[in-house]
Formats: structure tokens, C-alpha cells, sequence
């Protein structure tokens, strides 16, 4: 628990300033293929800047063989600090962050309960860093049917 509240003083400390990235372009998490199956979690961030404090957000992600179980959301987001923050509906003891380099975004998790699952399923949402794949305006859609391969 010590670790989580050292992560969010990190990402919401007032005095911290960073050169603004910008988010735009498709980033990437490969899972581990073994015996042509993808064994771990895999998924893809699509990210469109449409303001200096404003952008959308297509996120996926998939926790592999055997259940394939996935998380998926398509929204409208503050961006603040290199970074955006999503609180599910169906879970507000979880916020996922999202912070954007030149080269990547990390997925961090901030809750108040340990057992959490984020409102989707068991296992699906973990810290994961994606690397940036392309930094073209990518195509804003529903990913919940994506799987990558």
C-alpha cells in the first residue's frame, strides 16, 4: 500500500513540472507468444490530443491464454501534466493513469482497495507499459473486439 501512495504523490505533486509531451499516436503492449498462443497481457492505447488539456482515449487490454478476458473503454479525458486519468463508473475505488513520454505510456494504478478489480474483470487491468507504435492521428474507435496478435 506504501508503494501505491508513493505512486500517486508522484503523479499529483503541485511543484513537479515536466515539458509537455504530446500524446497523439498509437502505443503498444506485446504479449509473450508461446506455442502461438499470447501467454500474458497485451493491449493498445490509442490517443488523440484535441486540446492542450483535452483528449480522447481508446484503451485495451487483454490478459492473454487461457480466458482472453479483456477491459476496454473509449472516452474524453483531462490532460494534465503528460498524463490522464480514468475512474470507471462501475468502480470509483480505482483510477487508472495514464502518463504519456515521447516514447511510451505507463499504466499505473491508484485504489483505496487492494481487491479491486476496476470494474472489469479479475486480473485483466495491471501496471503495464506500452511502447509508442506510431505518432499518426490514429482511428478513434471502440476496441472492445480487438485482439492483437
Amino acid at each position: 500500500m506504501k508503494y501505491l501512495l508513493l505512486i500517486a504523490i508522484l503523479f499529483t505533486s503541485p511543484g513537479r513540472k515536466t515539458e509537455f509531451t504530446n500524446p497523439t499516436g498509437t502505443y503498444i503492449l506485446r504479449g509473450l507468444v508461446e506455442k502461438n498462443l499470447i501467454t500474458n497481457h497485451n493491449g493498445e492505447i490509442r490517443a488523440k490530443l484535441l486540446q492542450n488539456d483535452k483528449m480522447v482515449l481508446c484503451f485495451y487490454l487483454n490478459n492473454g491464454y487461457p480466458g482472453f478476458e479483456s477491459a476496454s473503454f473509449i472516452d474524453t479525458l483531462g490532460y494534465f501534466d503528460n498524463q490522464v486519468r480514468y475512474t470507471p463508473i462501475t468502480d470509483s475505488s480505482c483510477t487508472l493513469v495514464f502518463l504519456f513520454t515521447d516514447t511510451s505510456v505507463n499504466l499505473t494504478l491508484i485504489y483505496s482497495d487492494p481487491h479491486c478489480k476496476c470494474g472489469f474483470p479479475k486480473g485483466v487491468i495491471v501496471p503495464a507499459f506500452f511502447r509508442k507504435y506510431s505518432g499518426e492521428i490514429p482511428l478513434i474507435q471502440d476496441l472492445s473486439a480487438h485482439r492483437i496478435g
